[in-house]
């Protein structure tokens, strides 16, 4: 499990730099929820496929395939933003 959570602490760099830009852009900060658990994930993908291709070696050496570890940073990504969430449309 490990891996998996380095993998997403990697790639997820990608990811806040892109939602500080649109934060400070358009200042909109539901916006920037929505934004980093639906596109910043494929902007995390992108940015780890295009600097750290070569990583994806290594956690195919250790059983991890694309889609899997693709599929935990989207489900961790949308996990970390939705207490954020409800807690802003409750109020």
């Amino acid at each position: 499990m490990a891996p998996l959570w380095k993998f997403y602490f990697d790639a997820v760099l990608y990811n806040l730099g892109f939602t500080v830009v649109y934060l400070f852009a358009f200042q909109d900060f539901m916006g920037t929820l929505l934004i980093f658990c639906s596109v910043g994930p494929l902007v995390s993908i992108m940015g780890y496929r295009q600097f750290k291709k070569e990583q994806y070696l290594f956690y195919h050496n250790l059983g991890y395939s694309k889609n899997r570890l693709h599929r935990f940073l989207w489900t961790v990504s949308i996990i970390a933003v939705l207490p954020l969430f409800l807690l802003i449309l409750a109020l």
